[in-house]
């Protein structure tokens, strides 16, 4: 029991260590910054492959940082891409990037390669996608959360008696 405590304790302390670092590390992006021939045409198998990652990276949510706003969508980490269980093996070199730009196109950068498509309807597709992956995510999460919670604090028990037995 002692180790399970410690192991939760020591997770949460390196998360909000790892999250700290962020924070202070994070470039600050200079609105605009991008011109037109950083950016290659984007072919059709490359669309669909965009997309495809893109949304399954929206439902990695809770171990990547993902910042919505009308000038951007950024989905980056700092870690790498690997399951939030190996999270404690991350190699700084790992640093994952991907930015998209409305009636522009997208920015990723992993490890050290990068590349820049143009595809002015990416980020509107996205954008309109992006509240059914969490709406899913976040009724999830609540199921999980809502169990754990209740197992740990010992209401459990309590609860599902009250909805046993009638009021």
């Amino acid at each position: 029991m002692k180790k399970k405590k410690l192991k939760k304790i020591l997770d949460k302390s390196l998360i909000k260590f790892k999250k700290r670092i962020d924070n202070e590390n994070r470039p600050v992006k200079v609105k605009n910054q991008y011109n037109d021939q950083i950016f290659s045409e984007c072919s059709d198998e490359v669309k669909i492959k965009s997309r495809n990652m893109i949304n399954r990276l929206l439902s990695l949510r809770d171990t990547l940082s993902i910042t919505i706003n009308e000038h951007h969508i950024i989905i980056t980490s700092e870690y790498g891409l690997k399951s939030s269980n190996n999270i404690h093996n991350y190699n700084v070199g790992d640093y994952f990037n991907l930015d998209i730009l409305p009636k522009l196109g997208f920015i990723m950068t992993f490890k050290d390669k990068r590349l820049a498509f143009k595809d002015e309807t990416l980020y509107d597709e996205i954008l309109n996608n992006v509240s059914d992956v969490f709406t899913e995510l976040n009724n999830s999460n609540f199921d999980y959360l809502y169990n754990e919670v209740m197992i740990e604090s010992g209401l459990a028990r309590g609860s599902n008696l009250d909805e046993l037995l009638p009021s």
